[in-house]
């Protein structure tokens, strides 16, 4: 409505940090991977040089810190390599197989809850666009998008607790969404006071380990 983009543009004066995509509708079904494309044509039409994108919900508590600097030291892949680095899925039901129209799994992708992706790719998706088939996530999208790619790194990372339903809390993690923005305050206060952002570790769900070019490696643990 005309009042709340007058709230989103009030809060945008405050911390900038807002963009606002007005030829997307959130009503629209394909929203979710309509909105990715258009940030990052808006992220390239800036002309700001940077490597890296960081995809994330508004849930989304990240220690960037922790992700930069890995990004920056070499950790997570070789500057020379395309980069795709999250927690994937590989086996999950497609929610409308009759839409999804390739199988009754989706690809394996990395979760939407936060995921990075090299900027190279987004170059690459964007000079695709106009012949890419629109998902209503993101992240089932960039799984569709990058398949026939093999030249890309995808880094399974148990660090990042980004799936639709929460593994716990782990001072592993770098990433974990579905979070309050009071919870994400406190997480923040605990890390920088403490170097930690749990109060108490404990898990909900079990993680695994992933070869996104076979299968688990490991199965559940």
């Amino acid at each position: 409505s005309h009042t709340q983009l007058q709230q989103l543009a009030c809060e945008n004066q405050l911390y900038g940090d807002l963009l606002f995509l007005p030829t997307i509708s959130e009503d629209h079904a394909f929203s979710a991977s309509d909105k990715f494309l258009e940030a990052c044509a808006w992220a390239e039409s800036t002309n700001i040089s940077f490597s890296y994108l960081f995809k994330c919900g508004i849930g989304t508590f990240a220690n960037l810190g922790v992700i930069v600097s890995e990004l920056i030291a070499g950790h997570v892949h070789s500057p020379a390599e395309s980069l795709l680095w999250g927690f994937f899925a590989g086996n999950m039901t497609a929610e409308d197989p009759g839409k999804w129209r390739l199988c009754d799994t989706y690809l394996p992708y990395p979760e939407g809850g936060g995921y990075v992706i090299s900027w190279d790719l987004v170059q690459l998706l964007l000079l695709l666009a106009d012949d890419l088939e629109h998902f209503s996530r993101d992240d089932v999208a960039m799984g569709a998008w990058l398949a026939p790619f093999t030249h890309i790194k995808r880094k399974h990372d148990a660090r990042f607790n980004t799936g639709p339903e929460s593994r716990g809390c782990n001072n592993t993690y770098i990433v974990t969404s579905g979070e309050t923005s009071l919870s994400m305050a406190e997480k923040k206060r605990r890390l920088e006071t403490f170097g930690r952002v749990c109060a108490e570790e404990y898990r909900a769900r079990p993680s695994y380990a992933y070869n996104c070019c076979a299968w688990r490696e490991h199965g559940w643990s």
